[in-house]
């Protein structure tokens, strides 16, 4: 009877060490996704703006040329003026627009002269003169560029030469196929997607991380 009982106890210990090895190894694998997923979220070398330290951190992938992009872009400025210490935001290039990849290596070249933000709401506001999802005039651009404060148009186009300006721009456009991004704005607040498009629900988003 007892070598029943020790045989039985003996197989049951065997099982539940079984059973913690496949449930430690199912775990491992879904944080280890978890993790990856997470990570492509964020790029170091993407534009960020607001208190580094700020407990909300918001990722968009955005397009120049898209009218819901800009309108969004308000919005945040908005409610980051409601919380400046508590928001930052990483903006990450989804140039699904004719041209707009060419205008985001603008914009990654001005960051030189600090002025990625002034340039973007500049494309922003003036969108209708160069935007267009058929035929963009990108040209069009150049003709209000040097109307910005502080803008070195020389510098400009010279460091729109540097590689780095594309590298950036590619990085943001493979990280946006593997998190399935397929339109723009697609926001992520402290790593969750926002799945329910609108202005309120944005603001439902932030609020519930803050």
């Amino acid at each position: 009877m007892k070598a029943k009982i020790i045989i039985i106890l003996s197989a049951l210990s065997v099982l539940g060490i079984f059973a913690f090895g496949v449930f430690y190894v199912n775990k491992t694998k879904s944080n280890s996704s978890i993790g990856k997923e997470t990570n492509i979220i964020y790029n170091k070398n993407s534009f960020t703006y607001g208190n580094k330290n700020a407990k909300v951190h918001i990722v968009e992938f955005f397009d120049p040329a898209c009218g819901a992009c800009a309108d969004f872009h308000f919005l945040l400025k908005e409610i980051i003026a409601q919380h400046p210490n508590d928001i930052k935001v990483t903006l990450r290039h989804a140039p699904f627009h004719k041209g707009s990849k060419y205008v985001g290596r603008i914009l990654e070249a001005s960051r030189e002269q600090g002025k990625f933000k002034d340039i973007l709401e500049e494309l922003f506001k003036k969108q209708s003169l160069w935007a267009s999802h058929t035929s963009p005039r990108i040209e069009a651009i150049w003709s209000f560029l040097p109307y910005i404060k502080g803008l070195n148009m020389e510098k400009l186009i010279e460091d729109m030469k540097n590689p780095i300006t594309s590298t950036i721009i590619d990085k943001d456009i493979k990280d946006g196929k593997a998190l399935k991004v397929k339109q723009t704005p697609t926001f992520f607040v402290n790593g969750k997607e926002l799945l329910d498009f609108g202005r309120n629900q944005l603001e439902a988003l932030i609020n519930s991380e803050l």
